[in-house]
């Protein structure tokens, strides 16, 4: 059922990002080859066992995202942010977050920045902190300028 409805969202509804649940892990390729992001229910189990053995503290951290802090990604289309470097940037936003991973528009480049990384126009940025901070820092990252 899934994997029909996924490709009905790609093929007759023209949805560009398309997620779904791969309940029986032999059909995750079907749904790749239909350009779904899958997860399987064998994975997530596996991701988060991982989390809990090599991260506990995150992992105890982001059971309560929601609650205290929260991890977003933004597409950057503030202009004001753009051709900055992290370290011009970061005095320029709220306290309580950081700026965790950067990925260019195409995300063929993914990675944790350097202060001397520089954002550009469709860069996304994951901001990783406190629920309140990491909100406004989307907000100001994304608002647009006349």
């Amino acid at each position: 059922m899934n994997l029909l409805v996924a490709q009905l969202a790609k093929a007759k509804f023209d949805v560009e990002t398309v997620l779904a649940k791969a309940n029986n892990s032999d059909n995750v390729e079907a749904f790749e080859d239909l350009g779904v992001s899958t997860i399987s229910g064998a994975m997530s189990v596996a991701w988060a066992l991982d989390n809990r053995i090599e991260r506990p503290d995150l992992a105890h951290w982001m059971t309560d995202v929601g609650q205290s802090g929260d991890v977003q990604q933004v597409a950057v289309t503030n202009e004001t942010y753009v051709g900055k470097s992290i370290r011009e940037v970061g005095p320029m936003l709220p306290d309580a977050y950081l700026i965790a991973v950067l990925s260019d528009s195409e995300h063929e480049s993914v990675g944790v920045p350097n202060a001397d990384t520089t954002i550009n126009r469709g860069d996304h940025v994951t901001l990783l902190g406190q629920r309140e901070a990491v909100r406004e820092g989307m907000s100001m990252l994304t608002a647009t300028h006349d």
